[in-house]
């Protein structure tokens, strides 16, 4: 009697319904991380950035000075940062002077917030396929099952 006759009259599962699994597994975590992340908006301080402005409603702006104090950055890493962000077409600006100083005001364009939506759902799929490896129960395949799996 081979082992995977055994298996089968023991109830465990074949080297054959093992693979199957496993394919199940990947073709699961592979839908679910198919969503690309934004390179944009890849670094930690363009996505705050990017964030800080989002939660304005839509029109309003914030200006240099309360968006770094906001952010505890340098002007020189907001500058660079935001500029990037400008480029890329997330962020729009305006000046306003008031007598000799300059106040500029930055706000989230409607691509920059489309953006930062899609980058959060491909963060929540990432979530969501760490979620099919956990131990924990309700979660599809859990460690120890797919440690089965390929053990086989």
């Amino acid at each position: 009697m081979t082992s995977d006759r055994r298996a089968e009259d023991l109830g465990a599962p074949t080297a054959a319904d093992a693979s199957r699994m496993l394919d199940v597994v990947l073709a699961e975590l592979a839908g679910l991380l198919a969503s690309p992340l934004d390179p944009v908006l890849s670094d930690p301080t363009r996505l705050r950035i990017q964030v800080a402005l989002h939660a304005l409603p839509a029109g309003t702006a914030m200006s240099f000075t309360i968006l770094r104090k906001t952010l505890m950055l340098t002007d020189g890493n907001l500058g660079t940062h935001v500029r990037v962000l400008i480029d890329a077409g997330f962020v729009s600006t305006e000046e306003h002077w008031r007598g000799k100083r300059r106040t500029t005001l930055y706000q989230a364009t409607s691509a920059g917030r489309a953006a930062l939506d899609a980058h959060i759902r491909a963060l929540n799929a990432i979530i969501a396929a760490s979620g099919q490896l956990s131990s924990g129960p309700g979660n599809g395949y859990n460690r120890r099952r797919l440690t089965m799996v390929t053990r086989l």
